[in-house]
């Protein structure tokens, strides 16, 4: 019994240490209804910084301009035939 006893708290302190060290826990104190204002502040600020709306334009002109050269290599390869060996 003693011998069972004792596997089992061995068995507990290892569970213990290598599932429960590694949690977190949190507390519910925190008022979500006042951060909500302050995380959208950030969330605009940080969106100031990166410049997508400028580079929208310029994507789809490289989408274009990558488009017509696929079409120009193509019709490249049947004018000129390429032989290819392994």
């Amino acid at each position: 019994m003693a011998l069972r006893k004792k596997l089992w708290e061995n068995l507990v302190e290892e569970f213990s240490k290598t599932y429960f060290m590694h949690s977190r826990f949190y507390s519910s104190r925190v008022d979500f209804k006042k951060l909500r204002p302050m995380i959208l502040k950030r969330i605009q600020n940080r969106a100031k910084d990166y410049p997508v709306k400028g580079m929208v334009p310029v994507a789809r002109e490289v989408l274009e301009n990558r488009k017509l050269l696929i079409q120009g290599v193509s019709t490249l390869m049947e004018v000129f035939p390429v032989l290819a060996c392994k």
